[in-house]
């Protein structure tokens, strides 16, 4: 019989890694391309330069496009925080790489804001706020889509203050280095029982890392089969939404213990 590691209660919630995702709930999106975000009440499917709003009927209620001659280019995952909707976006393929992080509201469904990171090397893919800071992950690629002198190892999760100002950053172990090349990571969020959860772009998993005690890289401390194809993702509570691109679908995966 397979032993339980551990349970922890986090937000009312009981949580053992001894389990996996099992899918509960399928939407059909078109503009399911790049990620979903969601808040309880709806979901969010993203696309290069497109966001679509959703009832969890799967009714599409509004679409935000930004103007023709706009800077934004290449949207990737978000996080939804005070109904406001933030973004990471950079101008991937583009070289020197260039990322900025756009905010929608939510109710109206306009943009509210960019914010400019400068000379940061890196396109960014993820962006998330857990424990009073904002997390970004800074991809780098290898191969004919790298910036010159960068791998897909120089990939950098940076942590932010409520100022947007950069106070750490870690690396990917090489095992996962390895599994992400030439490409990287695509999608993350913190889970419920505090840990975060990487995908890739492609492969139909989600690596849940920790950070280390010492030093700067992160520990990989389970890899799960997943209902999607990498890409951004969202948790809400014990459910975890992901998106598949090849069929353009939001899938809704709950925790289940084994």
């Amino acid at each position: 019989m397979k032993a339980i590691a551990f349970i922890t209660i986090l937000s009312g919630l009981f949580w053992t890694v001894d389990g996996s995702f099992k899918a509960i709930k399928t939407y059909q999106a078109p503009e399911a391309k790049q990620a979903v975000a969601a808040d309880g009440k709806y979901f969010y499917a993203i696309d290069d330069a497109l966001v679509a709003k959703y009832d969890l009927q799967g009714n599409r209620l509004a679409v935000w496009q930004p103007k023709p001659d706009s800077h934004i280019k290449h949207l990737n995952s978000g996080f939804i925080k005070d109904g406001l909707l933030y973004m990471a976006h950079s101008n991937y393929p583009a070289i020197p790489r260039l990322s900025t992080i756009e905010i929608l509201d939510t109710k109206t469904m306009e943009h509210y804001r960019t914010l400019e990171f400068g000379a940061f090397d890196g396109a960014a893919n993820i962006v998330v706020w857990h424990n009073n800071a904002w997390w970004v992950l800074f991809a780098h690629y290898s191969g004919d889509k790298a910036e010159p002198g960068r791998t897909s190892a120089d990939t950098r999760l940076d942590k932010f203050n409520v100022g947007w100002e950069r106070t750490d950053s870690y690396y990917l172990p090489n095992e996962l280095i390895a599994k992400m090349e030439p490409k990287s990571i695509s999608g993350g969020a913190f889970g419920p029982d505090g840990m975060l959860y990487l995908t890739g772009h492609d492969a139909a998993e989600v690596y849940k890392v920790s950070f280390p005690k010492k030093g700067k890289v992160l520990q990989i401390e389970a890899t799960y089969p997943l209902e999607c194809e990498g890409q951004g993702v969202a948790w809400l509570g014990n459910q975890l939404y992901t998106i598949k691109r090849s069929t353009r679908e939001v899938v809704v995966s709950e925790w289940v213990l084994d």
